[in-house]
């Protein structure tokens, strides 16, 4: 069973080398995003991410306690 569950998403065009990074940084420096991220009752995570048009990128981060 699930119990707890959280979702960070976030899309940017900072290209191949520099997408990964500016979302990391964008998500630690957003309170809520980060708490998602450090949250001590998350022990699963899912991590989604695709590539758009050229040089656009989104990523998914799908948090949960089981």
């Amino acid at each position: 069973n699930i119990s707890w569950t959280g979702e960070n998403i976030q899309r940017n065009n900072k290209g191949k080398e520099g997408a990964a990074p500016y979302a990391l940084n964008w998500w630690m420096n957003s309170y809520v995003h980060r708490s998602n991220i450090l949250h001590h009752r998350f022990n699963h995570i899912g991590i989604g991410v695709i590539e758009g048009p050229p040089d656009w990128f989104s990523f998914v981060l799908v948090f949960a306690e089981r």
